[in-house]
């Protein structure tokens, strides 16, 4: 009889559940018959033609009756055991059954050669013949069939790995004539592997004794079929193989992913700066409401020059304008809204000004767009989330004032997205060149239903601006999941995606740590090139509030430049405009010593006239001295999958440096290197000075300060082979460290510099240090918190350092907590939130039946306070419990409390930040009650890192 070959498939595009497949049997062997008259061959033939049609097939299985055997509805006694072997080992990894009894090397060819693989593109084909074969066949000859199918195979699938086993050893005994056949054609097969296409794998260990006889625990009675746990066996065998192999054709896939050129341009921007500007600036708000009138927007000393300029001077190379924040304000005279600056006392395109200033001094534009619009949901005539019909409608839709542009589009939306797409038309058409649009999901107002057209979005902007990109809610560009500039240890451009119905695309999670390796790759329905925007702001918030605002000093910015840009990623650095439409003087001193530092650690390469020589390289077009020639367009390249290899640069005598900048060459071969060591010669020893993991379109190595002649790159991981386009040294300026400051619950000030040697100066009546302030000698106390402000001063030189500012509130020495509506007792008590420590926190009760909002802490302050306001830490890593909506009441004796203030913290779930919130009017009290009345992702819990008070 004729065995039914079986397809357990775990179906990936048209079917959604795993299913084994029949193929079409009979009760005949046709074997003699042979395949051009057997009907029932035939059947089969055509149903295997069928498969790829309905089903996603990574991995195919070809041979005799042994792989047929190997599960699915087949008429064979070990049919069951084997079935579910297969499901356990194969059955997810897509894989299909195409084995038939009887098969031989003419039977294969037979069904290559007629279409059986029209369909069928597998990743794999492992291949398992020479049984059926044996009868009539020398060794030499079975081996020349199985040559003749792989020969076959890389003609029809050139795409396609092999993986030739060595046949199950026929026969009892070692001198069996059969075995010796097989053997031999195992010799002969073995030179067929190359390591890159076809691969062999010898399982004839797991089927014999040490003494060469077949253990007859695995083998059937006629020593040719398997066992149950003869299958389990050769599972086992296999597993790890297949995993490779499939492993490797998903790197193939990787590293031949690429960015568009576009991204190219993009990534080559390394430094852009962002804007937040508009009615939030005249309000001190972080989000607006939408009823914001458009009548207190007036800065009257507005500058579109001072901006730009002041960006120039940090080093950045794109501006990218809020155009319309979540309030709706529109920074641009738009015809199809009145909530713009044309209704303002302003009256000025703020949109065109901007652009023209970047024209002027040679930086790029791009604009923000808000997908979300309070003013379009509050207004009685606005259009967002109101269930409008989707109708057809052209863009620009004609109004008084419409647009002119190169063309118009006919798309089928509703009212909002309508308007949105008029807004794009007009900012994508009437203001020359755009390099990049942003989109988020922030949405300050959840739950109106307003869906977004995302898909006539990109088409617009990829028609109208071929060169934009479209970065965080888009395409082209993603987050990289913090508003904190914080950055990953291994930064993947290439990461899965997943298909939407509208043919866009979802990436995961951008909070996710890992988004690029090879296990995340294997998640999704297609790879993508999809780099890393790291974004973060200047000040404490988006928006300008008052000059009371944090300003982050100089090397808290290089650091975050340094971790991104030299972290394969783009730093989008936002600045805040004050209300009279200027960069504050504080603000433009820091991007000034950012430039000056960026310039001078960067502008000069010390591996300039170095010699390169490697261990091993992919050819003449592909040398060592291609790494440091000073061309992005030619790369060292190692072998294919090679494995390690060293580059060692000869330097023009010793040089002192500690950065070390590397990058792929991204444009042609993808993101490679995985992991990556650098020595330094040092009296005659390699001495490892850093390691890495990615590098990408670049990565910096900061080191130790480093004197040497010589400096050697190990590469140790990397997916196919490594690159490098480009290897350079560079020495920053010697810098005074940020002195750092810590304070005891009893408010004790310890001061400190890594390292130790300079002096530190500080005040703490919040004005500005100077070389003869106070001199830091021992701790000091501010119990009753206040506003410190420290620096570094080389005593031998004068040199002064950058000044870090610490606001404090009143200690907690005294603290307790007086009443908590609950606590998670046992892992996040109550007492977490006053413990000064934000690695703790309090969180309401979450085990069990828990209760949902309102929630409340009491804290007893230990004595009467003039209070000024207060301060909510989030917690650090998930938004789990982060308060949104909140109230603060105060007491004098712990039972009779009024309230004090009421609000929300505005964006606080995508810039978890310390909140600070100054009360109306100073209250005299010891009890300060935090209710919480909201949470992110509207979760029922509340939590708290630390909860402070201010008395300045």
């Amino acid at each position: 009889m004729i065995l039914v070959a079986a397809l357990a498939l775990l179906p990936a595009v048209v079917q959604k559940n795993p299913a084994a497949i029949p193929l079409a049997s009979s009760e005949s062997r046709a074997a003699s018959a042979g395949w051009q008259k057997g009907g029932a061959w035939r059947d089969q033939h055509e149903e295997i033609k069928k498969i790829g049609l309905n089903h996603q097939v990574d991995l195919v299985l070809l041979g005799d009756s042994i792989t047929q055997s190997w599960g699915g509805p087949g008429r064979t006694v070990y049919q069951a055991a084997a079935q579910r072997v297969w499901d356990k080992h194969l059955g997810h990894r897509n894989a299909a059954n195409f084995g038939i009894s009887g098969d031989s090397t003419q039977h294969i060819l037979w069904r290559i050669d007629n279409g059986a693989f029209d369909n069928v593109q597998p990743k794999v084909i492992s291949l398992m013949i020479g049984v059926n074969n044996t009868p009539r066949h020398t060794g030499e000859q079975i081996a020349g069939g199985i040559e003749a199918i792989v020969q076959r195979i890389n003609t029809k699938l050139p795409n396609t790995k092999i993986l030739l086993q060595s046949p199950i050893p026929a026969g009892q005994a070692e001198d069996h004539a059969y075995r010796k056949k097989l053997d031999k054609a195992t010799e002969i097969i073995k030179g067929l592997h190359d390591g890159s296409r076809v691969h062999f794998l010898d399982i004839r260990e797991a089927f014999i004794t040490p003494d060469g006889q077949a253990r007859t625990e695995l083998m059937a009675r006629d020593f040719i079929h398997l066992t149950p746990a003869g299958y389990q066996a050769w599972a086992e065998a296999l597993e790890d193989k297949l995993a490779e192999l499939m492993e490797r054709d998903l790197v193939e896939q990787a590293v031949a992913t690429l960015p568009s050129d576009r991204q190219m341009t993009w990534q080559d921007l390394e430094f852009t700066c962002f804007i937040h500007f508009g009615v939030n600036t005249f309000t001190g708000r972080e989000w607006g409401t939408g009823k914001e009138d458009p009548k207190i927007f007036n800065p009257v000393d507005f500058d579109a020059d001072q901006w730009v300029l002041a960006a120039k001077n940090s080093g950045m190379k794109l501006m990218m304008l809020v155009a319309k924040h979540h309030d709706g304000f529109c920074m641009w005279p738009s015809p199809y809204t009145d909530h713009d600056v044309d209704s303002s006392p302003f009256k000025r395109d703020i949109v065109g000004e901007i652009t023209e200033a970047c024209k002027r001094h040679g930086l790029r534009f791009g604009f923000y767009l808000s997908p979300a619009d309070l003013y379009q949901i509050e207004n009685e005539k606005g259009v967002y989330g109101k269930g409008s019909e989707y109708v057809e409608s052209v863009i620009p839709t004609p109004v008084p004032g419409a647009p002119k542009g190169p063309r118009t589009f006919t798309y089928t939306v509703d009212d909002y997205n309508r308007y949105f797409l008029n807004q794009l038309y007009e900012l994508l058409t009437q203001y020359g060149t755009v390099d990049e649009v942003w989109f988020d999901g922030a949405n300050p107002k959840p739950g109106t239903g307003q869906e977004y057209n995302y898909a006539d979005w990109y088409e617009m902007i990829h028609t109208l601006q071929p060169g934009a990109n479209i970065a965080i809610a888009g395409p082209d560009v993603r987050w990289c999941g913090n508003e904190a500039g914080r950055t990953r240890r291994s930064e993947w451009s290439v990461v899965p995606a997943t298909v939407k119905e509208d043919g866009t695309w979802n990436g995961p999670g951008a909070t996710r740590d890992d988004l690029g390796s090879i296990g995340m790759l294997k998640t999704g329905d297609k790879l993508v090139w999809h780099p890393a925007e790291t974004n973060t702001s200047i000040r404490h918030g988006w928006f300008w509030r008052n000059e009371e605002q944090h300003v982050k000093p100089a090397q808290e910015i290089l650091d975050v430049w340094t971790r991104s840009v030299g972290g394969n990623s783009v730093f989008l650095l936002n600045l805040t405009p004050d209300n009279r439409g200027l960069i504050p003087d504080r603000d433009t001193a820091v991007l000034a010593e950012v430039g000056r530092i960026l310039k001078a650690t960067y502008s000069v390469n010390l591996a300039t006239d170095a010699s390169a020589e490697t261990s091993s390289d992919a050819g003449a077009a592909f040398a060592a001295g291609n790494a440091i020639d000073g061309n992005p367009n030619t790369c060292w390249k190692t072998p294919d999958w090679s494995g390690h290899a060293d580059l060692v640069l000869k330097l023009n005598g010793e040089q002192t440096f500690d950065r070390v900048l590397m990058q792929e060459q991204i444009k042609h071969f993808g993101q490679r290197i995985s992991k990556f060591y650098v020595d330094a010669m040092i009296d005659g020893v390699w001495q490892e000075i850093g390691q890495g993991t990615t590098v990408g379109y670049k990565r910096i190595l900061v080191t130790d300060r480093v004197t040497t002649d010589q400096v050697r790159i190990r590469i140790r991981g990397s997916r196919v082979s490594a690159t490098l386009s480009n290897v350079s040294l560079h020495s920053a300026p010697i810098q005074l460290t940020l002195p750092k400051a810590h304070r005891s619950l009893e408010g004790l000030v310890e001061l400190t510099c890594d390292p130790s040697g300079p002096q530190i100066r500080y005040t703490v009546d919040g004005t500005e240090p100077t070389a003869s302030s106070q001199l830091y000698t021992e701790p000091f106390s501010m119990a009753d918190g206040g506003t410190l402000k420290a620096m570094a001063v080389n005593a031998a030189t004068g040199e002064t350092g950058t000044v870090v500012t610490r606001r404090f509130g009143i200690a907690k020495a005294l603290w307790k907590i007086h009443s908590v509506s609950s606590e998670q007792a046992d892992v996040e008590p109550a007492r977490f939130a006053i413990d000064d420590n934000p690695d703790t926190l309090w969180h309401s009760q979450w085990k069990g039946d828990f209760p949902k909002h309102p929630h409340f802490i009491t804290i007893d302050l230990g004595k009467e306070y003039d209070l000024a306001g207060f301060t909510y830490l989030p917690r650090k890593t998930v938004n789990g419990g982060t308060i949104i909506g909140w109230q603060v009441h105060v007491s004098t004796d712990g039972e009779n409390f009024i309230q004090a203030a009421e609000g929300e913290f505005g964006n606080i779930k995508n810039n978890p930040i310390e909140q600070i919130v100054r009360l109306s009017e100073k209250q005299k009290a010891r009890y300060l009650k935090l209710v919480s009345l909201s949470a992110v992702n509207d979760e029922p819990w509340a939590s708290a890192a630390e909860i402070g008070v201010l008395v300045n």
